[in-house]
Formats: C-alpha cells, structure tokens, sequence
C-alpha cells in the first residue's frame, strides 16, 4: 500500500509541476498526427492513452510476475496520472 501511495504522489507531484509538461522546442514534432475534434470518440481517448498509459499497464503487469513492490508503484503511478486527469477536468 505504501509503494502505491508513493507511485500516486510522485506521479501526481511531477504532472502537476508548473513547465513539467513543455517540450523544448527541438523535441517538439514538426506535425502532430493526433486526434482531432471530428474523429469518434474512441480514438480521441486511444490517441490520449497512448504510449504513457499503455507502457506503464503492460510494465505493471509484467511486474506482477517479478516484484509485487514494483506492480504497487506502478500501479500507484496509474492512480496518479487517474488524479491528473480528473483534477484537470474538474478545474476546465
């Protein structure tokens, strides 16, 4: 319970630092492919989940068969970027 709730802070922590979420301009893509307003709404929340929300399931669970410390913090992490989300949504 401990490793979760440490995952959740430290996640919640540095999504929610002010500039965390800027890339410098040479990382930035010189044309963003993503979703757009018109596209259904399945493929808004794929493009939005994908690779960060994915990565961290597929290592939770292949943690869970190697350190069950390891699958806590992840899946704190996932709780953590759950909590991002939401308080964003809360407060647009």
């Amino acid at each position: 319970m401990g490793a979760a709730a440490a995952g959740a802070v430290l996640t919640v922590f540095t999504l929610s630092a002010p500039g965390g979420r800027r890339k410098p301009e040479p990382l930035r893509p010189l044309s963003y492919t993503g979703a757009s307003g018109d596209d259904p709404w399945w493929r808004v929340l794929a493009v939005a989940m994908f690779p960060s929300t994915y990565g961290v399931a597929l290592l939770t669970a292949i943690a869970l068969a190697f350190n069950n410390v390891l699958a806590a913090f992840l899946s704190g992490v996932m709780l953590g970027m759950g909590a991002v989300v939401y308080g964003f949504r809360i407060r647009t």
